[in-house]
């Protein structure tokens, strides 16, 4: 009998996991994360704005970050529009992950900041 509750306990668990990586919240966290541990323009892509990638290096961290919007944009990448301290910039982030949805967590990364 404790051998099923510890194998239920494990499969809950499991699809938690699961869940949790493939959510929203997840590609919230990974894009929040992301700009708060830009330490060069070297990390995104050549066609970023360096000007706002500059400003977001020289700000004071943890950034204020609010999301005002998000738009899929292919299947493994999404277009953000983010505020920071009240300037608006366009972020897309691609999942490195995506032909694997098996994988448990979605390996979401920023690949270009611009100014809206």
């Amino acid at each position: 009998m404790r051998i099923f509750w510890v194998i239920t306990l494990l499969v809950v668990t499991s699809m938690f996991i699961v869940f949790y990586g493939h959510s929203q919240k997840n590609r919230d966290q990974k894009l929040i994360s992301g700009l708060n541990n830009i330490t060069s323009a070297e990390q995104l892509n050549y066609k970023s704005d360096q000007k706002a990638i500059n400003e977001i290096i020289s700000k004071k961290h943890p950034l204020n970050i609010a999301i005002v919007s998000s738009e899929k944009t292919l299947d493994y990448s999404y277009t953000y529009v983010v505020s920071i301290d009240g300037e608006l910039l366009n972020i897309r982030i691609i999942c490195y992950t995506y032909p694997f949805n098996f994988t448990l967590f979605e390996n979401w990364k920023i690949n270009q900041i611009t100014r809206s």
